[in-house]
């Protein structure tokens, strides 16, 4: 029985037809569908209290509340689709890139590698090297900051209008939970700490909350403070991206209590970063514990500058776990990226066991210049010898 769910998973086309058609009878995928739907109607920039009411059915779900099917975890966030979007492709078909990873990772829990996926997508080649050491021929494109590719959720004059209003704006990024976990920030006095250091430097403060944490303590204390609170929106929602680059943009300096995904998006937008301790760490494991005193050290300040020595750090651990600008592709590139993927999934026919095969002929045929030749040498294990 394992072999032929085996040969199912490796073909791809028909693993995708089998895992679309199971998903539309389920009802609980309709009920999601009608839900990401219904909620993506909603702005949680200036609606936040219409979202927080929508949200609230399934903040207490106790599994993970999102679409299955091949490659359902590319529709989160929308990273997927407004990279599709930049390099002037339509998601149609098969989803070329199903593994599209959507954080950082700071601790040693690796998340399992998908072998029957076509290929990943990654911010920093710190991750790449991790799934190469499993399968040296796993496509794995390191792509930079994924919100370089996102377009902003307002127009300029809009955009123009909300600043004129806003002021001199600091953001906010609280510390946040994942489904299946409760670890946010215990620090009580965090609230205080961030008000009282730098309320009466700005004329607006938003807070910026994950949705699984829009009704928490720190949250609402934040409201009881005066300050703005906003949020990104869903993650099955593909304008969350969006509506997470405006949000930033509209800031003028960020504070973080923990370290996560936004600082390097904030760095990507020229945002001064300020870390602020938040109580005790929100992870007991070694690496995750040695990646945050590195942050911290290099991000926190008692007086909102920062010396060379910090400046040089931040620059580095940027472009050790996003990629800085080096891994950013040109909208030429983008597009050359899937329309090579997609040439080399049609001459493995979409079987997974023949991506290899196809890759090294896909490679013998280009000039040695070509710039697919490398955007696809470069997605491959650096110990292969081709």
């Amino acid at each position: 029985m394992s072999g032929i769910k085996d040969m199912i998973k490796g073909n791809i086309r028909l693993y995708s037809h089998i895992t679309a058609a199971k998903a539309g009878l389920l009802p609980s995928e309709r009920e999601y569908h009608r839900f990401v739907g219904m909620i993506s109607e909603i702005d949680p920039i200036f609606d936040i209290g219409s979202f927080k009411k929508a949200i609230a059915p399934i903040l207490t779900k106790t599994t993970l509340y999102a679409a299955t099917g091949y490659g359902a975890e590319t529709r989160l966030y929308g990273y997927y689709d407004e990279l599709l979007r930049y390099a002037d492709r339509h998601r149609d078909g098969i989803t070329l890139i199903p593994s599209f990873e959507h954080g950082i990772r700071f601790s040693s829990l690796q998340p399992k590698i998908n072998v029957y996926s076509l290929s990943y997508a990654c911010q920093g080649r710190n991750r790449t090297h991790e799934i190469h050491d499993t399968d040296p021929w796993k496509l794995v494109f390191s792509i930079g900051p994924y919100i370089h590719y996102a377009r902003d959720i307002y127009e300029k004059k809009r955009y123009l209008d909300i600043k004129k209003k806003l002021g001199k704006t600091l953001l906010v990024f609280p510390s946040h939970t994942c489904e299946g976990e409760d670890k946010t920030t215990n620090d009580q006095n965090i609230v205080n700490r961030i008000m009282k250091k730098y309320s009466h430097r700005f004329d607006s403060i938003l807070v910026c909350t994950y949705w699984k944490d829009i009704s928490s303590d720190i949250v609402s204390r934040f409201e009881a403070e005066g300050a703005i609170i906003v949020s990104a929106g869903f993650r099955g929602d593909r304008n969350f991206v969006r509506r997470l680059k405006t949000i930033i943009r509209l800031a003028d300096t960020v504070v973080v209590d923990d370290i996560g995904t936004n600082i390097g998006y904030c760095i990507y937008m020229g945002k001064p970063v300020y870390f602020e301790e938040a109580g005790s760490l929100l992870l007991d494991d070694a690496m995750y514990t040695e990646n945050y005193r590195k942050f911290k050290e290099a991000f926190s300040t008692k007086d909102m500058s920062f010396d060379d020595s910090q400046l040089k750090r931040q620059a580095e651990l940027y472009e050790s776990f996003w990629g800085g600008s080096r891994e950013l592709l040109t909208k030429e590139q983008a597009s050359l990226m899937f329309m090579s993927l997609e040439s080399i999934c049609r001459k493995a026919h979409f079987s997974t066991s023949k991506m290899p095969i196809a890759e090294r002929n896909f490679l013998k045929e280009q000039p040695q210049d070509s710039e697919a030749l490398h955007i696809i040498r470069s997605a491959l294990s650096p110990k292969l010898s081709l």
